[in-house]
């Protein structure tokens, strides 16, 4: 949810986004994004990133988000899914190394929250649509493997499951039809979505020892159409709902000191899926990261 690239959070979890991480024991992060999703939807998210490294191989890392979202149907805050990743990491040489990431989304954050009131059934209140939650109501594990080279391009694919779907969202826009502005978002009621493919590939230009450029391509194939409940709880198959969201993205890498990096970024998608009821699509995101390193 709001990670930066229209995904489900897979695109920056553990090693498949680099965030220039060396040998510390110990990095904490605080990650401030600011997105606009369907219908001009306002997408705030503030992370707080723990990583903890076990050995040179192993390091662990949680990302705990808290998301307000504001639009023309309301407004809705809290915290949203956690994301916990495990990172084995394989030197090869100086020049080439390559890590393998499992993981899992926690559906910590809310999907049900907001009331519409709805004609012709006032009193009978539906739930604010998807882009307005601040989880995704599934149970998800990740997986990935990524390679990098002479420190500068990073390859990188991963695969993302729901393992248990338990979205209790009911937002349908034909009987919140009397509501303005309801229609021009998707049904997502009892909505259960299908697995994300994500693939990475950055180049890395730095400038000096402290400062960095890079540039990526971030694509995100949705392998399967979702599916919803209509008015009667019929479930039906979203048609078009899978395909390819393309994804590109630069910023900058700071190093203000051994022990501490900012990194700015700005994302936005070339190509979307034509229909997208889980509320992860994303116009735009701008992104603001600082990370401390504790090395004892």
């Amino acid at each position: 949810m709001s990670q930066g690239c229209s995904d489900a959070g897979l695109c920056t979890a553990g090693s498949m986004k680099d965030n220039g991480v060396s040998d510390e024991k110990w990095r904490i992060g605080l990650n401030s994004q600011y997105g606009q999703g369907d219908q001009k939807v306002n997408i705030y998210t503030q992370q707080l990133e723990i990583s903890r490294r076990f050995s040179e191989k192993l390091l662990v890392q949680v990302k705990m988000p808290w998301i307000n979202t504001s639009g023309n149907l309301g407004t809705n805050q809290g915290i949203g899914d956690v994301v916990l990743t495990g990172n084995y990491k394989h030197t090869v040489s100086d020049k080439l190394q390559y890590s393998f990431n499992l993981g899992f989304r926690i559906p910590t954050g809310k999907t049900g929250a907001g009331d519409i009131d709805v004609l012709p059934n006032p009193g009978r209140p539906t739930s604010l649509p998807m882009p307005y939650q601040t989880g995704l109501g599934t149970f998800d594990v990740l997986t990935g493997m990524d390679i990098r080279y002479r420190s500068v391009w990073q390859f990188a694919l991963g695969f993302q499951l729901p393992l248990i779907q338990n979205n209790i969202n009911n937002f349908n826009p034909s009987n919140a039809g009397a509501v303005p502005n309801a229609s021009g978002y998707f049904y997502s009621d009892n909505l259960k979505r299908k697995a994300d493919i994500v693939a990475r590939i950055e180049r890395k230009f730095e400038l000096n020892e402290s400062i960095a450029l890079f540039a990526n391509i971030i694509p995100i194939y949705h392998v399967g159409d979702d599916e919803y409940s209509d008015f009667n709880g019929k479930k039906l198959v979203y048609q078009q709902s899978s395909g390819l969201t393309l994804n590109t993205g630069t910023g900058m890498i700071v190093e203000l000191s051994k022990s501490s990096v900012m990194r700015l970024s700005f994302a936005a998608p070339v190509i979307t899926r034509k229909e997208r009821p889980d509320g992860l699509t994303r116009h735009f995101v701008a992104g603001l990261e600082w990370h401390y390193k504790i090395f004892h």
